[in-house]
């Protein structure tokens, strides 16, 4: 009976000290955004008329996501090109005022996040590259182990002005200056000791 209850005594640590290591503890993990499933998305308020304006992109996110001694911390990349809201001259503006031409791009370079256990909902700060212009921005983040991969959820506010954009105009509506954006994904994970083992090409 001893020798029983000491061997389920041993399975149980062994499986928590597994569970505690897959998201927490001394975890560490990798992301490949672009092995993911991703979507960007804008909303913002037209004036004079109060119009909501949402425009997304399912393009998906380059970068990664690094977890670190329960901190998680990364880059995405997506495409400005790939914006849509759903009316083609509309968009033409927009990407006129975003010169997607000459910055095709933007990336947000996130500050460490705090992710102890398998899900966690706090504030992030980083760093976002638009329209040739960086700026800190500050927001909302929920982070969820899921299996083998991690879902995710970022929303901030941005103001054009401060990323020198000039406002979109579209049927006499204009932009507000305020837009919120958000991004949302699930990605597969993979622990940097297997990213360590695996041969160089």
């Amino acid at each position: 009976m001893k020798k029983t209850i000491w061997v389920g005594l041993t399975v149980f640590l062994g499986l928590s000290f597994f569970s505690f290591n897959a998201f927490g503890g001394k975890s560490r993990w990798n992301a490949d955004l672009s092995k993911g499933e991703s979507e960007i998305s804008f909303d913002g308020i037209g004036r004079p008329s109060f119009v909501h304006v949402h425009g997304k992109s399912s393009h998906g996110l380059q970068g990664t996501l690094e977890d670190r001694d329960n901190a998680v911390s990364g880059f995405g990349v997506f495409s400005l090109a790939s914006l849509e809201t759903g009316i083609s001259l509309r968009d033409r503006h927009m990407k006129t005022c975003l010169e997607v031409e000459k910055y095709p791009t933007s990336k947000l370079m996130l500050f460490p996040i705090a992710f102890p256990g398998s899900e966690t909902q706090s504030t992030f700060r980083g760093t976002l590259e638009l329209h040739g212009q960086k700026g800190i921005v500050n927001g909302i983040v929920k982070l969820r182990a899921t299996g083998n991969g991690l879902r995710a959820h970022f929303s901030f506010p941005i103001k054009l002005s401060e990323f020198h954009i000039v406002a979109p105009s579209f049927a006499k509506i204009t932009l507000q200056d305020s837009v919120q954006i958000s991004v949302e994904g699930n990605f597969p994970t993979r622990a940097l000791s297997d990213l360590a083992a695996s041969p160089t090409k």
